[in-house]
């Protein structure tokens, strides 16, 4: 019933402006049901065969839906058959899965069109937009995230129109480029470009539209070209207060007065991550306020396993060096007394040498967000596992000789193309260590026996 109402609700909007849409797919025969990531083909509503590579169907947007693995390999992604009459706009729904945020591109045969996010709107059905794409004859639709860390994405309800040579073109908008692109911290102002063409004539207006409610955009802020196709926010969107989320779109306008809107796009102010003693985590629902970075290897970083609910990194298949941090949220170290800490590794595969490894480390300059390799960082000796697939406690660490308002500790992980080993990591704590015992002795009772002891550095003393 569900699919009927869409594809009504769908044809009153295109009968209501004159165009007809020329296919539409929601993943009505797509076969999976179960919550483990398969690979396989169905029939289209278009009538082609799709393809899906480590998807699952147990989520719905609007219905049956198709999420998008992450971190899988081969790297998931879902395309269409060939189809053929060409393609003019496309637009779909789609929703970020699990905690981590989409990143999702969109192409039409080998060519990215559109890159669709989100930012911390788990479970909220999104839209892209009217992408404009604009292509003649045969044309193949793939969906696969930027980078295989992307979050795992649901899409469903996939309309396009046909490729048409007499009307005008509306403006195409591709290759927005937020800067910075991650870890807005409350301080930082936001600059924002994008490539905008017009097939058929010339791009007569650009803005940038934002605010602070999804859907509205109340703040203008014109776009100038400057090389190429690119253009540039003349003014950044300002700093904003921690936990703000601030939604964009581009919007263009041609010698013809039509327009095209981008899709959404958001991203969250945030803060670095501080805990109290004692601090536990045991990775049972996600990363926890645990802190990932990439320094090398785009495709990879950690990641929270949910088949035995721990911190995961493997670089295998990634063809390049991979430097992947973990990091625990802050600590004012000089608030507790003596501090030590514990936790459980687990490897298997690969090399563990003086350039491939898996090191503790901690840092007094690190300031929680960005990349660790601009702070200082001192390595901590833990156990290792003597053998594979053994999980194996690191024992007890002594951090006494530590001090500071705001110390990080990690895991980082080193790996050279070829050796590369899986690790993973649960049960982190970090605690007071207990004081030594103090014993209390009556001398009463201790009558007919002779003590010797020692006062600091002085001589020998003795009762009977």
């Amino acid at each position: 019933m569900k699919k009927t109402m869409t594809f009504l609700f769908i044809l009153l909007i295109t009968m209501s402006i004159g165009l007809w849409a020329q296919g539409l797919e929601t993943f009505d025969n797509m076969p999976e049901t179960g919550s483990t990531y398969g690979t396989g083909t169905f029939t289209g509503q278009d009538g082609s065969t799709w393809n899906y590579i480590k998807c699952r169907s147990d989520y719905d947007v609007t219905g049956n839906s198709c999420m998008i693995g992450r971190n899988q390999t081969p790297q998931a992604n879902v395309y269409s058959g060939t189809i053929s009459g060409g393609i003019g706009t496309l637009s779909f729904n789609y929703m970020q899965a699990f905690s981590t945020n989409v990143d999702l591109d969109v192409q039409i045969n080998g060519n990215v069109v559109a890159n669709v996010t989100s930012s911390g709107q788990q479970g909220v059905i999104l839209n892209s937009g009217t992408i404009n794409v604009n292509v003649a004859g045969d044309f193949v639709i793939k969906f696969i995230s930027r980078i295989n860390g992307g979050g795992q994405v649901c899409i469903d309800d996939i309309t396009w129109t046909a490729y048409s040579t007499g009307a005008n073109i509306p403006p195409a908008i591709n290759n927005i480029v937020q800067t910075p692109s991650m870890d807005i911290e409350s301080t930082h102002t936001v600059s924002v470009s994008a490539d905008v063409t017009d097939s058929d004539g010339t791009v007569s207006l650009v803005q940038l539209k934002w605010g602070s409610v999804t859907g509205t955009y109340p703040n203008t802020i014109n776009m100038t070209l400057g090389t190429g196709d690119t253009y540039t926010a003349d003014s950044d969107i300002p700093a904003q207060a921690t936990g703000t989320t601030v939604y964009y779109v581009v919007y263009a306008v041609d010698d013809d007065s039509d327009s095209t809107t981008s899709a959404e796009q958001s991203y969250t102010v945030v803060a670095p991550a501080t805990t109290t003693i004692p601090y536990s985590e045991t990775f049972d629902a996600d990363l926890g306020d645990c802190y990932t970075y990439n320094v090398s290897g785009a495709t990879k970083e950690w990641y929270w396993r949910s088949v035995d609910f721990c911190a995961y990194m493997s670089g295998y298949n990634s063809g390049d060096t991979e430097e992947d941090w973990l990091i625990m949220p802050g600590v004012n170290v000089d608030a507790y007394g003596d501090l030590q800490m514990s936790f459980d590794t687990w490897y298997q595969y690969g090399n563990d040498d003086t350039n491939n490894y898996l090191k503790l480390m901690y840092s007094t300059n690190y300031t929680g967000l960005g990349n660790p390799g601009s702070a200082i960082w001192t390595e901590l000796t833990f156990t290792h596992p003597s053998a594979a697939t053994t999980w194996t406690s690191s024992g007890i660490i002594d951090l006494s000789g530590i001090s500071g308002t705001s110390v990080w500790f990690a895991f980082k992980y080193l790996y050279q193309a070829g050796s590369y080993r899986n690790w993973k990591a649960d049960n982190i704590l970090i605690e007071e260590a207990p004081e030594d015992p103090v014993i209390y002795v009556n001398p009463s009772s201790l009558s007919g026996f002779t003590y010797e002891y020692l006062l600091g550095p002085s001589t020998e003393q003795s009762f009977t």
